[in-house]
């Protein structure tokens, strides 16, 4: 069975609760962990869903927490199937800079940085297509979300693949996006994303295969 870790604290606290019942009737364990007290992922993990929340206000914890960082960088370097959004996407980045032009280092997976605005950046349902074959996504596929941001990226750079609009970003095996996904519009996704996971539970338990 796959083990999929879930990011569960303050910073990071929002998910649609069917998402994580998809993953489960797909077969997925999920383990929580706390990105901001944890010093490093749970033991035995074969992927990790990053949902949504505050980093911002916990940027400064987040980013004392450099153990974490290095854990979560570490395994998705590996090739580890990981899943983030909004919030999520923000902690992957290289860092956070708040209204005060503060800057806070995150898990530097993303090499960009996230700036957050007085101002809303981002309101409401949106729609998303696949714009090739790519991890968890078909070219074509189409699923719904919605986005809630105060914050913009900086611009990516050419070498990270644009997996769909707007603002879904690939690298290796790592997906990330500021749009809030809901897996029952395509449940196909949430499938491949624990069968990569438990492809890589296969490989844990099988190292010779």
């Amino acid at each position: 069975k796959a083990r999929i870790g879930v990011a569960r604290d303050r910073a990071f606290c929002f998910y649609y609760e069917e998402n994580l019942n998809w993953l489960k009737r797909g077969g997925a364990e999920l383990v929580e962990f706390s990105p901001i007290a944890d010093e490093r992922l749970p033991a035995k993990l074969d992927g990790v869903y990053l949902g949504g929340g505050y980093p911002e206000l916990h940027a400064e914890r987040l980013a004392e927490n450099a153990a974490m960082r290095a854990s979560v960088r570490e395994f998705a370097a590996a090739g580890n199937p990981v899943y983030a959004e909004c919030g999520g996407l923000m902690y992957l980045t290289d860092a956070i800079v708040n209204l005060d032009g503060r800057s806070f280092p995150m898990a530097g997976i993303f090499p960009t940085r996230v700036r957050m605005h007085a101002k809303i950046a981002a309101l409401g349902y949106t729609e998303i297509e696949a714009a090739e074959d790519r991890l968890w996504l078909r070219r074509g596929e189409r699923l719904r979300g919605h986005q809630f941001r105060y914050s913009t990226l900086d611009p990516m750079p050419a070498s990270i693949d644009r997996a769909y609009e707007p603002e879904g970003y690939a690298w290796g095996s790592v997906l990330g996006s500021y749009v809030h996904l809901h897996f029952g519009s395509c449940p196909n996704f949430a499938r491949r994303f624990v069968e990569s996971c438990a492809e890589r539970a296969q490989k844990r338990l099988n190292p010779s295969l």
